[in-house]
């Protein structure tokens, strides 16, 4: 029996493929199946999504609710080599990238269903929470530094230090991420 290559897939002369219609029939519900994805697979993503969005959760809550106060009275006045409050975020570092990462895909499916002007209503909606958001956070952050530098007798910090934790990572901040990831995911998408 005779047989030809075409676009890598074998297709014999004696095939119902002899047809070019036919031929581009299966390719195009190929594609659609490759790119519209498993059901299974797509069970799979949700889990994985949801499962890293539980963790990131839980290491925000966990930075922010482990986070050494600052207290002028104290003799210790909080400080160390470290803050127990970071292992929470980084350790589980990976994972809280693949579920903001893997957020952008989400976003754009739900981006696909809206219309035009809904679509940019969503875009500037997310920037300006984004903006605001980070605005108050470095305001928090800005005078709580200033605090601890007037009132640290032999210390002092930045922005981010191992007294701040707990001002940047927050719900707040967990949304300000999320809505800075709908943002970006207007352009990351296929056109």
């Amino acid at each position: 029996m005779k047989w030809r290559y075409v676009n890598l897939v074998r297709v014999d002369y004696a095939s119902p493929f002899n047809d070019c219609n036919k031929y581009v029939e299966f390719i195009n519900e190929t594609e659609l199946y490759i790119l519209e994805g498993d059901r299974g697979m797509r069970i799979l993503f949700t889990i994985s999504i949801f499962i890293s969005g539980l963790i990131t959760a839980f290491g925000f809550f966990f930075a922010h609710r482990l986070t050494v106060p600052f207290d002028p009275t104290n003799d210790l006045l909080g400080g160390g080599n470290g803050n127990a409050a970071l292992f929470f975020v980084m350790a589980p570092g990976p994972v809280i990238f693949y579920f903001y990462f893997s957020l952008i895909f989400v976003f754009e499916k739900l981006h696909k269903i809206l219309s035009l002007t809904k679509q940019k209503w969503f875009k500037y909606s997310y920037l300006i929470v984004f903006i605001i958001i980070g605005v108050i956070t470095f305001y928090r952050a800005t005078i709580y530094r200033n605090y601890i530098n007037t009132n640290h007798p032999y210390m002092e910090v930045g922005l981010l230090s191992q007294f701040s934790n707990n001002i940047f990572f927050n719900i707040w901040t967990f949304v300000a991420l999320l809505s800075f990831i709908g943002f970006i995911s207007f352009w990351t998408k296929k056109k």
